[in-house]
């Protein structure tokens, strides 16, 4: 019984993960880049999918949990530029890495392109020129 219960436990915890993956940009891109153009109208730096904004009900139908727009480099960035929207994707399963949809505003796209830290569990895919998909788990 004890057995049955701890499959059953592991089996919700796995059907808790996101659905949402690099495939779903080139799906949702034209509602994405429509957020993308009024957050930036709008002068928004970080928007919680919780709220009360117009955005942030857009945000909760797309899976969203939060938006934030990084004017300025920070030290602890992956990719370290300014001029980037994260859209992050978090679905509470400790075993999921974290999720972000990235998008890259500045004038001339800057083509980051892919990568996988070995050892790590970062990963990023490009998927246009100014999309990324990345991971971020736990290590």
């Amino acid at each position: 019984m004890k057995q049955l219960l701890g499959i059953y436990s592991l089996l919700f915890l796995m059907s808790c993960s996101s659905k949402i993956d690099e495939h779903f940009i080139t799906e949702h891109e034209s509602e994405l880049q429509s957020i993308v153009q009024e957050s930036l109208k709008s002068n928004i730096d970080t928007l919680d999918a919780k709220g009360d904004h117009e955005i942030s009900k857009r945000l909760k139908d797309l899976g969203v949990e939060r938006l934030e727009i990084k004017y300025k480099a920070h030290s602890y960035d992956f990719i370290s530029a300014d001029s980037l929207i994260y859209f992050s994707i978090e679905d509470g399963n400790l075993w999921e890495p974290t999720k972000y949809l990235v998008y890259d505003f500045s004038k001339t796209p800057r083509k980051f392109g892919n990568i996988y830290l070995i050892g790590a569990s970062y990963d990023r895919k490009q998927i246009s020129d100014r999309w990324y998909y990345e991971t971020i788990g736990f290590d």
